[in-house]
């Protein structure tokens, strides 16, 4: 490496350092060190009154707690949380006040009701498309990944699921799930597009506003 190419690699670092410091608020070291000093307080003493032990919960003290926890159970999502959503009460403090238990939920997961991100919809309902310019990262979540369906959304028993191969094969085959799980498994990160999800309806949007965009695309 040359001393031109190293000065290139210092000015990008220094560029990169400058863009990084930029984000964000910056604050003296007296107010970074305010929350700390309002942490050490006799507020603690309360903040987990939830939390029983097993003797006190076997010995009938910690079943008021049980039953006050019921409290803090998901309740069903009103109009303003997004679809895929629980909405859990918001409390001005969160550090003053225990959080809800593991399980609240169900056990599998729901949605953050501060996430409002959905896809969007063609008019017959059998393409959907990801909101990209919302995203963060390269791995789109499952519940905003792009759908394309020729027969509607397929609701099959995977008990009775069966992939046949067959063809220029040696020997035609048919596995059920349980036989796929049999084989190695390998993860791989791919890019994935699908020309169902937007040509059709980008041409017909594009084609009222854009005809001679259109046509460059289009090679003509």
């Amino acid at each position: 490496m040359d001393a031109a190419d190293s000065e290139c690699l210092d000015a990008k670092a220094s560029a990169i350092e400058r863009a990084l410091l930029a984000i964000g608020e910056p604050i003296s070291e007296t107010h970074a060190k305010d929350p700390v000093a309002l942490e050490d307080c006799d507020c603690k003493k309360g903040m987990f009154a939830l939390a029983a032990t097993r003797r006190q919960l076997f010995g009938g003290a910690g079943l008021v707690a049980a039953v006050g926890m019921t409290a803090m159970l998901p309740r069903a999502a009103q109009a303003k949380s997004p679809p895929g959503a629980v909405e859990y009460p918001v409390p001005a403090d969160p550090t003053k006040e225990q959080g809800r238990l593991m399980g609240a939920d169900g056990g599998y997961g729901s949605r953050s009701q501060f996430e409002s991100e959905v896809r969007w919809f063609n008019p017959t309902r059998t393409a959907s498309s990801t909101p990209m310019q919302s995203s963060y990262g390269v791995i789109t979540p499952s519940g905003l990944h792009y759908e394309r369906h020729h027969a509607g959304i397929p609701n099959i028993d995977p008990e009775k699921h069966r992939l046949i191969i067959h063809g220029m094969v040696d020997g035609p085959r048919k596995y059920s799930l349980a036989d796929l799980r049999r084989f190695p498994t390998v993860s791989r990160t791919y890019f994935m597009e699908c020309s169902g999800t937007t040509d059709r309806d980008h041409r017909h949007s594009l084609t009222r506003r854009h005809p001679a965009a259109i046509a460059r695309v289009a090679g003509r």
